[in-house]
C-alpha cells in the first residue's frame, strides 16, 4: 500500500509558513483518517499504516515548529509523539506474535522420556508430539499484554480525536 508522499498545493515561492500548514494539514487529515478506520476495523494492517502515517505528521512537525504557535505546537506534538509510540509498541507485538505464531504452528515439539523437547517438522499432537509449553505461555502473555496495549492505544485515539486542543490546531491549519 504504497502511498505518494507528495502535498498537492505545495508551492516553492509561496511563504514557508503557509507551505508549513499545507503540509501539516495534509498529514493531519490522513492520521485522522486511518484512525477512524482502525477504530472500526481493528485490523492489524490499518494499525501498521497508522503508525506510518504518525511518524509521517510528527517529523515535518518538528521541522515546522517555529510556524505555529508554541503552546498549541507542544500540545499537538506531545499527543502525536505518544500515540506514535502507543502504535508502534502495539505493532511491534503484532510482529513478535506473528513470529512466535509461525513458529508454533510450525514447529511441534516431540517428548521422549528422559529427553528434552526437540523440535520436529510435520508431526502432530496425536502421534505424542506437543507444542512447547513455553512457546504457548510466551505466545498467551504477549496477547494478554496487546489487549492491554491496545485498549489504552483506542482510549488514546478516542480523545484524540475528540480533543479541543486538536480540533483547534486543525481549524488553525486551516487558516
Amino acid at each position: 500500500m504504497k502511498k505518494s508522499l507528495k502535498v498537492r498545493g505545495v508551492d516553492p515561492s509561496a511563504p514557508y509558513k503557509d507551505m508549513a500548514r499545507l503540509v501539516i494539514r495534509d498529514r493531519m487529515r490522513r492520521v485522522m483518517d486511518l484512525s477512524k478506520r482502525y477504530l472500526k476495523t481493528h485490523d492489524e494492517e490499518d494499525l501498521h499504516q497508522l503508525r506510518i502515517a504518525f511518524r509521517r505528521l510528527r517529523y515535518p512537525l518538528e521541522c515546522f515548529v517555529d510556524c505555529f504557535p508554541r503552546r498549541m505546537f507542544n500540545t499537538v506534538l506531545d499527543r502525536i509523539d505518544l500515540l506514535q509510540n502507543a502504535t508502534g509498541q502495539v505493532r511491534d507485538l503484532d510482529v513478535m506474535l506473528d513470529l512466535l505464531r509461525t513458529r508454533a504452528n510450525g514447529a511441534l515439539v516431540a517428548y521422549r522420556a528422559g529427553e528434552p523437547l526437540e523440535a520436529v517438522g510435520g508431526e502432530s499432537e496425536s502421534a505424542g508430539h506437543i507444542l512447547d509449553p513455553a512457546l504457548l505461555a510466551s505466545i498467551e502473555s504477549l496477547e494478554a499484554e496487546r489487549a492491554v496495549r491496545v485498549a489504552a492505544l483506542e482510549g488514546a485515539l478516542e480523545q484524540v480525536l475528540q480533543s479541543g486542543g486538536i480540533k483547534r490546531f486543525r481549524k488553525y491549519l486551516k487558516g
